[in-house]
Order: C-alpha cells, then structure tokens, then sequence
C-alpha cells in the first residue's frame, strides 16, 4: 500500500502503529523544536491549524506557547481525528478532513506532512487560500 494515500494513514492509526513506531514523541520533539521558529507572538490570539496533525501531539505545545489563540487540528484519518477529540479536545478543536475542506486559519503549520502528498503544489496553493501565514516543515536529506 502506497504511504501517498488515505487508507494507509487510515490503517497506520487505526492499528496502533504510530504509537508503536513512537510518532507520539515524533510529532512532540518536531513541535518543540518548531515553535522556536515560527514568527508568531506569545500573546497571538488568531486560529493556528495545524494540516496533518496526526494524534496531535503538537497542540499541548502550541496551547503552552499561544495561550489565547484557537487551535484546529485536521488529518485525513477519522481514526487519527477520534484519537486527538478524546486526548486533546479540551484544548482545541480537531476536523477529520483533505486539503479542500480546510477551514480559514490565521496561520497554517504543516510539519513532516509534504513529503507524503503527490500533489504538493496543489495542496500548498489551497491552503494559502485559507491564512495568512504558512509553515510548511519538511525533512532535510531524508534517507
């Protein structure tokens, strides 16, 4: 099964193997290391959505970070989405969904994702039309 395509994130969460493969601590250690580099201010309260959030583990840091803004998870995976309302949903709100249904964002932080998509510039084109500012975060010489 291609790694490009729905039903292997589907699967991926579903069946625990991103928990098992440590995605959880990925996706932390990627986040902490992200929010050193955003041009966002602490006292930022505008929407921060986060596109392929996975089991969103990047929203405890961005709600220590960004105390007043309002954070939105979306992945294409119902079960990735089930998992982050049941751990995180007191913290933001978390939108199963593709590229074209995203919601209007302030800002839009898409880490360890772009590498996955087939159709990069089509996804990055249309999530320009929904913020202002976009961070898209892609691994350096991956092996």
């Amino acid at each position: 099964m291609s790694i490009n395509t729905k039903n292997y994130w589907e699967n991926r969460f579903a069946l625990g193997d991103w928990e098992a493969k440590m995605g959880r601590q990925q996706t932390t250690l990627f986040a902490k290391t992200l929010v050193r580099y955003l041009r966002i201010p602490a006292e930022f309260s505008g929407k921060i959505l986060d596109f392929g959030c996975a089991l969103g583990e990047a929203m405890p840091i961005y709600r220590e970070q960004y105390k007043c803004a309002s954070l939105i998870g979306v992945d294409i995976s119902q079960a990735a989405i089930a998992k982050c309302k049941e751990r995180y949903g007191n913290i933001a709100q978390f939108i199963n969904c593709d590229y074209t249904q995203v919601p209007d964002a302030d800002v839009i932080v898409s880490s360890n994702v772009f590498e996955h998509l087939s159709n990069q510039i089509e996804v990055a084109r249309q999530l320009l039309t929904k913020c202002t500012d976009f961070y898209i975060i892609v691994p350096y010489k991956e092996v």
